[in-house]
Protein backbone atom coordinates (compact mmCIF):
# COMPACT_ATOMS: atom_id res chain seq x y z
CA UNK A 1 0.00 0.00 0.00
CA UNK A 2 1.32 3.30 -0.91
CA UNK A 3 2.45 6.29 1.83
CA UNK A 4 -0.60 8.22 2.13
CA UNK A 5 0.50 11.79 1.83
CA UNK A 6 -1.34 15.36 1.62
CA UNK A 7 -4.10 17.56 3.82
CA UNK A 8 -7.76 17.68 3.13
CA UNK A 9 -9.74 20.46 4.61
CA UNK A 10 -13.40 20.30 4.79
CA UNK A 11 -15.49 23.08 5.92
CA UNK A 12 -16.61 26.88 5.53
CA UNK A 13 -16.29 28.50 2.01
CA UNK A 14 -16.96 32.13 2.80
CA UNK A 15 -16.76 35.64 0.94
CA UNK A 16 -15.97 38.34 3.40
CA UNK A 17 -17.96 41.44 2.13
CA UNK A 18 -15.60 44.49 3.53
CA UNK A 19 -16.99 48.02 3.62
CA UNK A 20 -15.33 51.36 4.55
CA UNK A 21 -15.22 52.75 8.21
CA UNK A 22 -17.90 53.54 9.48
CA UNK A 23 -17.96 57.16 11.15
CA UNK A 24 -20.82 57.60 14.16
CA UNK A 25 -23.20 60.37 12.99
CA UNK A 26 -22.69 59.87 9.55
CA UNK A 27 -24.92 58.96 6.77
CA UNK A 28 -24.23 56.35 4.27
CA UNK A 29 -26.60 56.36 0.68
CA UNK A 30 -27.26 52.63 0.00
CA UNK A 31 -26.60 53.82 -3.60
CA UNK A 32 -23.73 56.18 -2.96
CA UNK A 33 -23.21 56.75 -7.18
CA UNK A 34 -26.71 58.47 -7.42
CA UNK A 35 -26.20 60.68 -4.51
CA UNK A 36 -22.86 61.74 -3.35
CA UNK A 37 -19.71 63.08 -5.30
CA UNK A 38 -15.91 63.04 -5.33
CA UNK A 39 -14.30 61.89 -2.12
CA UNK A 40 -17.94 61.76 -0.42
CA UNK A 41 -18.18 58.41 -1.94
CA UNK A 42 -15.59 56.53 0.12
CA UNK A 43 -17.75 54.94 2.54
CA UNK A 44 -19.10 53.22 -0.58
CA UNK A 45 -16.26 50.93 -1.26
CA UNK A 46 -16.79 47.37 -0.83
CA UNK A 47 -14.30 45.03 -1.16
CA UNK A 48 -14.92 41.19 -1.55
CA UNK A 49 -12.07 38.49 -0.13
CA UNK A 50 -12.57 35.24 0.58
CA UNK A 51 -12.51 32.96 3.70
CA UNK A 52 -13.90 30.51 5.96
CA UNK A 53 -11.62 27.78 7.45
CA UNK A 54 -11.18 25.04 4.87
CA UNK A 55 -10.31 27.60 2.04
CA UNK A 56 -7.64 29.67 4.28
CA UNK A 57 -5.90 26.80 4.99
CA UNK A 58 -5.73 25.36 2.08
CA UNK A 59 -4.39 28.66 0.50
CA UNK A 60 -1.81 29.50 3.12
CA UNK A 61 -0.35 25.93 2.52
CA UNK A 62 -0.59 26.40 -1.52
CA UNK A 63 1.19 30.38 -0.44
CA UNK A 64 3.83 27.98 1.46
CA UNK A 65 4.41 25.92 -1.84
CA UNK A 66 4.29 22.75 0.21
CA UNK A 67 5.55 19.54 -1.69
CA UNK A 68 1.96 17.66 -1.42
CA UNK A 69 -1.41 17.66 -2.38
CA UNK A 70 -3.75 20.10 -0.97
CA UNK A 71 -7.48 19.86 -0.94
CA UNK A 72 -10.78 22.15 -0.27
CA UNK A 73 -13.95 20.75 -0.32
CA UNK A 74 -17.03 23.20 0.96
CA UNK A 75 -20.27 24.13 -0.33
CA UNK A 76 -20.68 27.33 -2.59
CA UNK A 77 -23.52 28.75 -4.23
CA UNK A 78 -24.19 29.15 -7.99
CA UNK A 79 -23.72 32.54 -7.93
CA UNK A 80 -20.93 35.43 -8.20
CA UNK A 81 -19.33 34.69 -4.67
CA UNK A 82 -19.04 31.28 -5.63
CA UNK A 83 -17.13 31.94 -8.68
CA UNK A 84 -14.91 34.43 -6.35
CA UNK A 85 -14.26 31.10 -4.47
CA UNK A 86 -13.55 28.96 -7.41
CA UNK A 87 -11.09 32.08 -8.47
CA UNK A 88 -9.11 32.05 -5.43
CA UNK A 89 -8.37 28.28 -5.44
CA UNK A 90 -7.02 28.25 -8.82
CA UNK A 91 -5.45 31.30 -8.66
CA UNK A 92 -3.40 29.07 -6.28
CA UNK A 93 -3.16 26.36 -7.95
CA UNK A 94 -5.62 24.42 -6.17
CA UNK A 95 -8.53 22.78 -7.52
CA UNK A 96 -11.93 23.92 -7.37
CA UNK A 97 -13.34 20.18 -8.06
CA UNK A 98 -14.67 19.81 -4.78
CA UNK A 99 -16.25 22.38 -4.17
CA UNK A 100 -19.86 20.96 -3.83
CA UNK A 101 -22.39 23.97 -6.05
CA UNK A 102 -26.01 24.58 -5.35
CA UNK A 103 -28.33 26.64 -7.32
CA UNK A 104 -30.34 26.46 -4.22
CA UNK A 105 -28.40 28.29 -1.46
CA UNK A 106 -26.63 31.85 -2.31
CA UNK A 107 -22.57 31.50 -1.18
CA UNK A 108 -21.89 32.14 2.34
CA UNK A 109 -21.08 35.32 3.73
CA UNK A 110 -19.91 37.25 6.06
CA UNK A 111 -20.56 41.03 5.92
CA UNK A 112 -17.29 43.05 7.84
CA UNK A 113 -18.60 46.27 8.89
CA UNK A 114 -15.83 49.08 10.63
CA UNK A 115 -17.07 51.63 12.97
CA UNK A 116 -14.86 54.51 14.58
CA UNK A 117 -16.31 55.00 18.22
CA UNK A 118 -16.65 58.66 19.67
CA UNK A 119 -13.69 57.93 21.06
CA UNK A 120 -11.62 57.15 18.12
CA UNK A 121 -11.30 53.54 18.07
CA UNK A 122 -12.28 51.36 15.40
CA UNK A 123 -14.26 48.14 16.36
CA UNK A 124 -14.99 45.64 13.36
CA UNK A 125 -18.67 43.95 13.54
CA UNK A 126 -19.28 40.49 11.86
CA UNK A 127 -22.83 39.46 10.35
CA UNK A 128 -22.72 36.27 8.84
CA UNK A 129 -25.13 34.72 6.28
CA UNK A 130 -25.02 30.32 6.14
CA UNK A 131 -26.04 30.52 3.06
CA UNK A 132 -24.50 27.16 1.03
CA UNK A 133 -22.66 26.38 3.87
CA UNK A 134 -25.18 26.14 6.37
CA UNK A 135 -26.64 23.07 3.51
CA UNK A 136 -23.42 21.58 3.98
CA UNK A 137 -23.28 17.82 4.74
CA UNK A 138 -21.96 14.83 4.54
CA UNK A 139 -23.59 14.07 1.28
CA UNK A 140 -21.18 16.92 -0.32
CA UNK A 141 -17.89 15.15 1.25
CA UNK A 142 -16.09 13.95 -1.51
CA UNK A 143 -14.87 10.79 0.03
CA UNK A 144 -13.18 9.45 -2.37
CA UNK A 145 -10.71 11.93 -3.52
CA UNK A 146 -10.14 11.75 1.37
CA UNK A 147 -8.86 8.20 0.67
CA UNK A 148 -5.15 8.90 -0.30
CA UNK A 149 -4.74 11.88 1.97
CA UNK A 150 -2.22 11.62 5.13
CA UNK A 151 -4.51 14.25 7.16
CA UNK A 152 -8.14 15.42 6.87
CA UNK A 153 -9.51 18.39 8.64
Amino acid sequence: MPAREGIGFIGSMIVDVVSEVLEAGNLVYSDGGRYLDGADRESERIEYATGGMALNNAINLAKMRVSYPVLAAGKIGSDDNGRRIRESLRAYGLSDDFCAETPEHPTSVTQVLYVRDSSGTVNRTFRHFFGAMGAFGPVDIPWDALADLRIVM
